[in-house]
Protein backbone atom coordinates (compact mmCIF):
# COMPACT_ATOMS: atom_id res chain seq x y z
CA UNK A 1 0.00 0.00 0.00
CA UNK A 2 1.19 3.53 -0.74
CA UNK A 3 0.22 6.82 -2.27
CA UNK A 4 -0.48 6.80 -5.99
CA UNK A 5 2.49 5.95 -8.17
CA UNK A 6 4.95 4.98 -5.44
CA UNK A 7 4.34 1.26 -4.93
CA UNK A 8 4.25 0.57 -8.66
CA UNK A 9 7.90 1.58 -8.91
CA UNK A 10 8.78 -1.28 -6.56
CA UNK A 11 8.04 -3.79 -9.34
CA UNK A 12 10.39 -2.04 -11.76
CA UNK A 13 13.10 -1.69 -9.10
CA UNK A 14 12.79 -5.38 -8.32
CA UNK A 15 13.20 -6.23 -12.01
CA UNK A 16 16.46 -4.24 -12.06
CA UNK A 17 17.72 -5.97 -8.94
CA UNK A 18 16.81 -9.44 -10.21
CA UNK A 19 18.71 -9.03 -13.45
CA UNK A 20 17.52 -12.28 -14.99
CA UNK A 21 13.94 -11.00 -15.02
CA UNK A 22 12.44 -8.84 -17.75
CA UNK A 23 10.40 -5.66 -17.27
CA UNK A 24 7.25 -6.30 -15.22
CA UNK A 25 4.07 -7.44 -16.93
CA UNK A 26 1.60 -4.74 -15.95
CA UNK A 27 -2.14 -4.92 -15.41
CA UNK A 28 -3.82 -1.54 -14.84
CA UNK A 29 -6.96 -2.24 -12.87
CA UNK A 30 -10.14 -0.44 -13.97
CA UNK A 31 -13.57 -0.10 -12.46
CA UNK A 32 -14.82 -2.54 -15.12
CA UNK A 33 -12.09 -5.17 -14.70
CA UNK A 34 -13.13 -8.79 -14.27
CA UNK A 35 -11.14 -11.70 -12.91
CA UNK A 36 -10.69 -13.10 -16.42
CA UNK A 37 -9.13 -9.82 -17.62
CA UNK A 38 -6.14 -10.41 -15.34
CA UNK A 39 -5.33 -13.58 -17.30
CA UNK A 40 -6.67 -13.08 -20.82
CA UNK A 41 -9.27 -11.39 -22.99
CA UNK A 42 -11.44 -13.06 -25.60
CA UNK A 43 -12.86 -11.12 -28.55
CA UNK A 44 -16.15 -12.92 -29.08
CA UNK A 45 -17.39 -10.37 -31.63
CA UNK A 46 -14.34 -10.77 -33.87
CA UNK A 47 -14.61 -14.54 -33.53
CA UNK A 48 -18.23 -14.47 -34.63
CA UNK A 49 -17.52 -12.17 -37.58
CA UNK A 50 -14.63 -14.36 -38.70
CA UNK A 51 -16.90 -17.38 -38.59
CA UNK A 52 -19.50 -15.57 -40.66
CA UNK A 53 -17.10 -14.76 -43.48
CA UNK A 54 -15.19 -18.01 -43.36
CA UNK A 55 -14.76 -19.43 -46.85
CA UNK A 56 -16.12 -22.76 -45.74
CA UNK A 57 -19.57 -21.24 -45.30
CA UNK A 58 -21.80 -22.33 -48.10
CA UNK A 59 -24.13 -19.72 -49.65
CA UNK A 60 -27.82 -20.21 -49.08
CA UNK A 61 -29.80 -20.56 -52.29
CA UNK A 62 -33.29 -20.57 -50.86
CA UNK A 63 -34.60 -17.06 -50.42
CA UNK A 64 -37.37 -18.19 -48.08
CA UNK A 65 -35.05 -19.68 -45.48
CA UNK A 66 -31.92 -17.65 -46.25
CA UNK A 67 -31.69 -15.78 -42.96
CA UNK A 68 -32.49 -18.83 -40.85
CA UNK A 69 -29.94 -21.06 -42.59
CA UNK A 70 -27.27 -18.38 -42.53
CA UNK A 71 -27.82 -18.02 -38.81
CA UNK A 72 -27.61 -21.76 -38.26
CA UNK A 73 -24.60 -22.07 -40.53
CA UNK A 74 -22.86 -19.27 -38.68
CA UNK A 75 -23.44 -20.98 -35.36
CA UNK A 76 -22.11 -24.24 -36.71
CA UNK A 77 -19.02 -22.62 -38.14
CA UNK A 78 -18.38 -20.72 -34.92
CA UNK A 79 -17.85 -24.05 -33.22
CA UNK A 80 -15.46 -25.23 -35.93
CA UNK A 81 -13.34 -22.09 -36.02
CA UNK A 82 -10.92 -22.17 -33.09
CA UNK A 83 -11.29 -19.29 -30.62
CA UNK A 84 -7.52 -19.32 -30.00
CA UNK A 85 -6.69 -16.52 -32.51
CA UNK A 86 -9.17 -14.30 -30.70
CA UNK A 87 -7.64 -14.81 -27.25
CA UNK A 88 -4.97 -12.43 -25.94
CA UNK A 89 -2.93 -13.28 -22.85
CA UNK A 90 -2.75 -10.53 -20.23
CA UNK A 91 -0.28 -9.92 -17.41
CA UNK A 92 -0.73 -12.84 -15.00
CA UNK A 93 -1.87 -15.20 -17.73
CA UNK A 94 1.21 -14.36 -19.80
CA UNK A 95 3.46 -14.90 -16.77
CA UNK A 96 1.96 -18.37 -16.25
CA UNK A 97 2.36 -19.22 -19.94
CA UNK A 98 6.00 -18.08 -19.90
CA UNK A 99 6.70 -20.63 -17.19
CA UNK A 100 5.88 -23.55 -19.49
CA UNK A 101 8.00 -25.34 -22.09
CA UNK A 102 7.12 -25.31 -25.78
CA UNK A 103 5.90 -28.88 -25.55
CA UNK A 104 3.73 -28.10 -22.53
CA UNK A 105 2.30 -25.04 -24.22
CA UNK A 106 1.23 -26.96 -27.30
CA UNK A 107 -1.62 -25.12 -29.04
CA UNK A 108 -1.24 -22.19 -26.60
CA UNK A 109 2.20 -21.25 -27.95
CA UNK A 110 0.77 -18.46 -30.20
CA UNK A 111 -0.49 -16.69 -27.06
CA UNK A 112 3.12 -15.74 -26.26
CA UNK A 113 3.07 -13.54 -29.39
CA UNK A 114 6.71 -14.28 -30.27
CA UNK A 115 8.46 -13.58 -33.55
CA UNK A 116 10.49 -16.28 -35.31
CA UNK A 117 13.79 -15.45 -33.62
CA UNK A 118 12.19 -15.25 -30.17
CA UNK A 119 10.39 -18.53 -30.77
CA UNK A 120 13.61 -20.34 -31.66
CA UNK A 121 15.40 -19.13 -28.51
CA UNK A 122 12.39 -19.47 -26.22
CA UNK A 123 12.76 -21.22 -22.89
CA UNK A 124 10.61 -21.07 -19.73
CA UNK A 125 11.23 -18.04 -17.53
CA UNK A 126 10.03 -16.37 -14.36
CA UNK A 127 8.20 -13.04 -14.51
CA UNK A 128 7.26 -10.11 -12.32
CA UNK A 129 3.59 -9.14 -12.52
CA UNK A 130 2.34 -5.74 -11.40
CA UNK A 131 -1.38 -5.46 -10.68
CA UNK A 132 -1.68 -1.72 -10.16
CA UNK A 133 -4.37 -0.12 -7.98
CA UNK A 134 -6.37 -3.28 -7.35
CA UNK A 135 -8.69 -1.30 -5.07
CA UNK A 136 -10.16 0.31 -8.21
CA UNK A 137 -11.66 -3.02 -9.28
CA UNK A 138 -15.29 -4.01 -8.64
CA UNK A 139 -16.00 -5.39 -5.17
CA UNK A 140 -16.07 -9.04 -6.30
CA UNK A 141 -12.80 -8.90 -8.25
CA UNK A 142 -10.42 -9.85 -5.36
CA UNK A 143 -12.70 -12.67 -4.21
CA UNK A 144 -12.98 -14.04 -7.76
CA UNK A 145 -9.22 -14.63 -8.01
CA UNK A 146 -8.53 -16.13 -4.56
CA UNK A 147 -7.65 -19.65 -5.71
CA UNK A 148 -5.99 -18.46 -8.90
CA UNK A 149 -3.47 -16.22 -7.17
CA UNK A 150 -2.80 -18.83 -4.47
CA UNK A 151 -2.26 -21.75 -6.84
CA UNK A 152 -1.34 -19.67 -9.92
CA UNK A 153 -3.51 -21.19 -12.60
CA UNK A 154 -6.39 -20.15 -14.83
CA UNK A 155 -8.94 -21.86 -17.03
CA UNK A 156 -10.10 -20.97 -20.52
CA UNK A 157 -13.80 -21.86 -20.97
CA UNK A 158 -13.55 -21.00 -24.68
CA UNK A 159 -11.08 -23.91 -25.06
CA UNK A 160 -13.24 -26.52 -23.29
CA UNK A 161 -12.25 -25.26 -19.83
CA UNK A 162 -8.58 -25.90 -20.50
CA UNK A 163 -6.60 -25.45 -17.25
CA UNK A 164 -3.27 -23.65 -17.51
CA UNK A 165 -0.90 -23.86 -14.56
CA UNK A 166 2.81 -23.33 -13.91
CA UNK A 167 5.79 -25.23 -12.52
CA UNK A 168 6.75 -24.13 -8.97
CA UNK A 169 10.22 -22.94 -10.03
CA UNK A 170 8.71 -20.44 -12.45
CA UNK A 171 6.04 -18.98 -10.18
CA UNK A 172 5.89 -15.24 -10.91
CA UNK A 173 6.55 -12.52 -8.38
CA UNK A 174 3.12 -10.92 -8.00
CA UNK A 175 3.00 -7.32 -6.75
CA UNK A 176 -0.40 -5.73 -6.17
CA UNK A 177 -0.70 -2.08 -5.24
CA UNK A 178 -3.51 -0.26 -3.46
CA UNK A 179 -4.11 3.39 -2.62
CA UNK A 180 -6.52 2.37 0.15
CA UNK A 181 -9.46 3.92 -1.67
CA UNK A 182 -11.47 0.81 -0.82
CA UNK A 183 -11.09 -1.93 1.78
CA UNK A 184 -9.95 -5.27 0.36
CA UNK A 185 -11.57 -8.52 1.58
CA UNK A 186 -9.92 -10.30 4.50
CA UNK A 187 -9.82 -13.59 2.60
CA UNK A 188 -7.87 -11.88 -0.14
CA UNK A 189 -5.46 -10.15 2.26
CA UNK A 190 -4.69 -13.47 3.97
CA UNK A 191 -3.08 -14.58 0.73
CA UNK A 192 -0.86 -11.49 0.54
CA UNK A 193 2.21 -10.16 2.29
CA UNK A 194 1.27 -6.63 3.33
CA UNK A 195 3.82 -3.83 3.07
CA UNK A 196 3.20 -0.12 3.44
CA UNK A 197 5.55 2.16 1.51
CA UNK A 198 6.00 5.48 3.26
CA UNK A 199 6.28 8.73 1.37
CA UNK A 200 9.96 8.88 0.22
CA UNK A 201 10.83 12.25 1.74
CA UNK A 202 14.50 11.39 2.25
CA UNK A 203 14.90 10.32 -1.38
CA UNK A 204 13.10 13.20 -3.04
CA UNK A 205 16.25 14.79 -4.43
CA UNK A 206 17.32 11.50 -6.02
CA UNK A 207 13.81 10.95 -7.44
CA UNK A 208 13.80 14.48 -8.88
CA UNK A 209 17.16 13.93 -10.58
CA UNK A 210 16.07 10.60 -12.07
CA UNK A 211 12.77 11.93 -13.36
CA UNK A 212 14.20 15.11 -14.86
CA UNK A 213 17.20 13.28 -16.36
CA UNK A 214 19.67 15.21 -14.22
CA UNK A 215 22.69 12.92 -14.10
CA UNK A 216 25.37 15.31 -12.91
CA UNK A 217 25.38 16.88 -9.45
CA UNK A 218 26.51 20.21 -10.92
CA UNK A 219 23.39 20.37 -13.08
CA UNK A 220 21.21 19.91 -10.00
CA UNK A 221 23.23 22.46 -8.04
CA UNK A 222 22.59 25.02 -10.78
CA UNK A 223 18.87 24.62 -10.06
CA UNK A 224 19.24 23.99 -6.33
CA UNK A 225 17.74 27.29 -5.13
CA UNK A 226 14.60 26.78 -7.21
CA UNK A 227 14.21 23.05 -6.60
CA UNK A 228 14.92 23.06 -2.88
CA UNK A 229 12.68 26.05 -2.22
CA UNK A 230 9.89 24.35 -4.16
CA UNK A 231 10.54 21.10 -2.31
CA UNK A 232 10.34 22.86 1.06
CA UNK A 233 7.00 24.43 0.19
CA UNK A 234 5.72 21.10 -1.14
CA UNK A 235 6.57 19.34 2.15
CA UNK A 236 4.83 22.09 4.13
CA UNK A 237 1.72 21.50 2.06
CA UNK A 238 1.84 17.81 2.94
CA UNK A 239 2.31 18.55 6.64
CA UNK A 240 -0.69 20.88 6.77
CA UNK A 241 -4.36 19.97 7.08
CA UNK A 242 -5.91 22.43 4.66
CA UNK A 243 -6.03 20.20 1.56
CA UNK A 244 -8.63 17.67 0.55
CA UNK A 245 -5.97 15.66 -1.26
CA UNK A 246 -2.32 16.12 -0.46
CA UNK A 247 -0.05 16.24 -3.52
CA UNK A 248 2.16 13.20 -4.01
CA UNK A 249 5.43 12.47 -5.73
CA UNK A 250 3.84 12.47 -9.18
CA UNK A 251 2.38 15.95 -8.62
CA UNK A 252 5.72 17.24 -7.31
CA UNK A 253 7.55 16.00 -10.39
CA UNK A 254 4.96 17.52 -12.71
CA UNK A 255 5.19 20.81 -10.82
CA UNK A 256 9.00 20.93 -10.99
CA UNK A 257 8.83 20.18 -14.71
CA UNK A 258 6.59 23.23 -15.15
CA UNK A 259 8.75 25.43 -12.89
CA UNK A 260 11.91 24.50 -14.74
CA UNK A 261 10.41 25.67 -18.02
CA UNK A 262 8.61 28.81 -16.88
CA UNK A 263 10.79 30.29 -14.12
CA UNK A 264 14.37 31.41 -13.59
CA UNK A 265 16.30 28.25 -12.77
CA UNK A 266 18.88 30.11 -10.69
CA UNK A 267 16.58 31.89 -8.24
CA UNK A 268 14.54 30.67 -5.25
CA UNK A 269 10.84 30.11 -5.78
CA UNK A 270 9.80 33.04 -3.57
CA UNK A 271 11.84 35.48 -5.74
CA UNK A 272 10.13 34.50 -8.98
CA UNK A 273 7.32 36.09 -10.98
CA UNK A 274 4.18 35.74 -8.88
CA UNK A 275 1.82 35.12 -11.81
CA UNK A 276 3.90 32.24 -13.14
CA UNK A 277 4.10 30.71 -9.69
CA UNK A 278 0.36 30.82 -9.03
CA UNK A 279 -0.36 29.48 -12.52
CA UNK A 280 1.96 26.56 -11.84
CA UNK A 281 -0.12 25.41 -8.86
CA UNK A 282 -2.61 23.85 -11.27
CA UNK A 283 -0.09 21.03 -11.80
CA UNK A 284 0.30 20.55 -8.04
CA UNK A 285 -3.32 20.38 -6.81
CA UNK A 286 -6.31 19.41 -8.89
CA UNK A 287 -9.49 20.97 -7.45
CA UNK A 288 -10.78 24.49 -6.79
CA UNK A 289 -10.89 24.22 -3.00
CA UNK A 290 -7.28 23.04 -2.80
CA UNK A 291 -6.19 25.69 -5.28
CA UNK A 292 -7.45 28.42 -2.95
CA UNK A 293 -5.86 26.73 0.05
CA UNK A 294 -2.50 26.48 -1.69
CA UNK A 295 -2.59 30.18 -2.57
CA UNK A 296 -3.23 31.04 1.09
CA UNK A 297 -0.44 28.76 2.25
CA UNK A 298 1.88 30.18 -0.39
CA UNK A 299 1.30 33.70 0.90
CA UNK A 300 2.01 32.53 4.46
CA UNK A 301 5.15 30.75 3.26
CA UNK A 302 6.50 33.94 1.64
CA UNK A 303 5.99 35.90 4.86
CA UNK A 304 7.88 33.29 6.88
CA UNK A 305 10.78 33.06 4.43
Amino acid sequence: MSEAGIAAQLAYHLALEMKELEEPLRFDTKSTSTARDLFYTYDAVAHFHAAQINKELEPDKSKDIKEEKAHQSGKKELKKLSPLPFIKANALGLAILRGKTKDDLGELLPLLDLDKAQLESYKPSRSIVLVDEIDKAPRDFPNDILNEIEELYFTIPELDNLRVDIAPEYRPVLIMTSNSEKHLPDAFLRRCVYYNIEFPEKRLEQIICNHLDIEEKQVFDDRADLFRDAQTFFLKLREGTGLRKKPGTAELLDWLWVLERTLNKNAPLRDQDETNITNSFSSLVKNDVDQKSVLDQWNDYKKQS
